[in-house]
């Protein structure tokens, strides 16, 4: 089997997810509240792991602990609540992906390719892009939901 793995941040599309997210969250209309919250939380992570006041905040612990802070927009909500969130975004996403990748999907897929798109990025979102892109596998950050409800 011949296989073409592509990362998505930075790569596939030209921006950090989880900020972009957050801007998607506002145009969409979803919860300020939750939003500010959101963003109270991770500006003064990122604070800190950019200034290196914290020696033991490594890049990789850095980005857990964003991801789970930034989780917390989803309280309250349910899987098909979330979903609907990661689609409406998918939208926006599909039209900043890069054309030079978009183009070596292409290419790959015509040649034969096994096409996997592999990242950090949220599943379920990458699930949306791959479908748009008729990618065959994505590997990304699970959400794990217990009762319709998402799990921390």
């Amino acid at each position: 089997m011949k296989l073409a793995i592509f990362d998505f941040d930075g790569t596939l599309f030209p921006k950090d997810t989880l900020p972009f997210l957050l801007i998607q969250w506002r145009k969409l209309k979803y919860s300020k509240l939750r939003l500010a919250e959101v963003y109270s939380r991770t500006l003064g992570l990122y604070i800190i792991y950019k200034v290196g006041v914290c020696s033991t905040l490594s890049k990789e612990k850095f980005r857990i602990i964003a991801v789970k802070e930034f989780n917390r927009i989803f309280k309250g909500m349910n899987e098909e609540e979330i979903n609907q969130f990661f689609l409406d975004s998918s939208k926006y996403i599909n039209e900043l992906l890069k054309d030079t990748v978009v183009s070596e999907i292409k290419k790959a897929k015509n040649n034969g390719f096994h096409t996997v798109i592999l990242s950090g990025s949220f599943d379920i979102l990458l699930k949306y892009i791959a479908e748009n892109l008729d990618i065959d596998t994505i590997i990304g950050t699970e959400m794990y939901f217990n009762n319709d409800s998402m799990l921390d």
